[in-house]
């Protein structure tokens, strides 16, 4: 049987799936710092159970991807080690996918070392997108000056920061995302709760963006959390690569001593190079999938496609025919 957890269930949770528990923690953390606060809320991420004579089998946690909730994130999967992973993830899986009304995708992360995870996202219909990878720094940290241009991120730049996040982000992965302008505002909840959190010494969040001009081409955003990793996200635009370097050093300079985790996809490879510069060593790497209305076409080699009316360019054709 398949059901939503509730506040009550999240400390047998814990006790029974510690490791997968604290990676999910964790991840959320990592990229959704303030979705960590879930705990005070009655499901609010998309708990669910797989039970069987009253005996949990496994968890399953999601969230919404965007604010639209027209993609949402498979947070974390856990099965039981005395139970069969196809089996009980399979059913959890089936579970969340057939429960959404409006949603056009699902997306989720794996280890790559993780097989039974990642033969179960491909026998459900996910594809590969990407892969994203994990770079951590050790103190003690050697802090830079800001790069010329440098003031704090306000709500009201989130059409700018859209703009951004679309230069530096393939059309590919810019589909999958469904991202908006909507989604890089910082409402007044966000708001509300950075101030608390920083008045209870429970962590520490702040936001940059570097102009040239009119044009925003950077975005640094550190976060220092007692329960979490100190992080580092930045942004730089295609043409200004060279500000990866000097925003890391900048949000280096405004933490505390302490270990830092960032991390970079496949497709900025100058954010990587950046990292491994300034001494950020690798420490993992996750594969993205995404189960969408997408449909993957694959041609036999020597294969075209003629049409009929000119108007329209196929979408394979033999060089031969065009």
């Amino acid at each position: 049987m398949i059901r939503p957890a509730l506040y009550p269930d999240l400390p047998f949770l814990r006790r029974s799936f510690p490791s997968s528990f604290n990676d999910y923690q964790q991840r959320l953390g990592l990229k959704r710092p303030f979705a960590s606060v879930f705990p005070w809320f009655s499901n609010p991420a998309r708990f669910l159970l797989a039970e069987e004579e009253g005996r949990v089998k496994g968890f399953l946690a999601s969230s919404p991807g965007n604010r639209s909730r027209t993609r949402w994130h498979i947070d974390a999967l856990a099965v039981s080690t005395d139970c069969s992973f196809p089996s009980i993830g399979g059913e959890l899986f089936d579970f969340l996918l057939s429960g959404h009304s409006g949603v056009k995708s699902y997306t989720l992360e794996a280890d790559p070392a993780q097989s039974p995870l990642v033969e179960l996202c491909q026998a459900r219909g996910f594809r590969r997108y990407g892969t994203v990878h994990y770079y951590r720094l050790e103190p003690p940290l050697q802090g830079g000056a800001p790069p010329a241009g440098t003031r704090p991120y306000h709500s009201r730049e989130a059409a700018a920061l859209f703009e951004l996040h679309n230069a530096c982000t393939p059309a590919s992965v810019r589909m999958v995302d469904s991202w908006t302008a909507a989604d890089f505002q910082v409402g007044f909840v966000e708001r509300s709760m950075t101030t608390l959190r920083r008045r209870l010494g429970h962590g520490h969040e702040e936001r940059f963006v570097v102009y040239r001009g009119e044009h925003l081409v950077g975005y640094l955003k550190s976060s220092e959390h007692a329960s979490l990793p100190r992080t580092l996200h930045v942004m730089a635009h295609p043409g200004f690569e060279s500000l990866y370097e000097e925003l890391i050093l900048f949000g280096l300079g405004r933490m505390e001593d302490g270990p830092v985790i960032g991390w970079a996809p496949d497709y900025q490879g100058a954010k990587k190079e950046a990292f491994e510069s300034i001494g950020f060593q690798g420490i993992a790497s996750g594969w993205l999938f995404v189960k969408d209305s997408t449909m993957t076409i694959k041609m036999a080699p020597g294969a075209h496609v003629a049409l009929e009316d000119p108007p329209l360019r196929p979408a394979y054709c033999d060089p031969a025919t065009r």
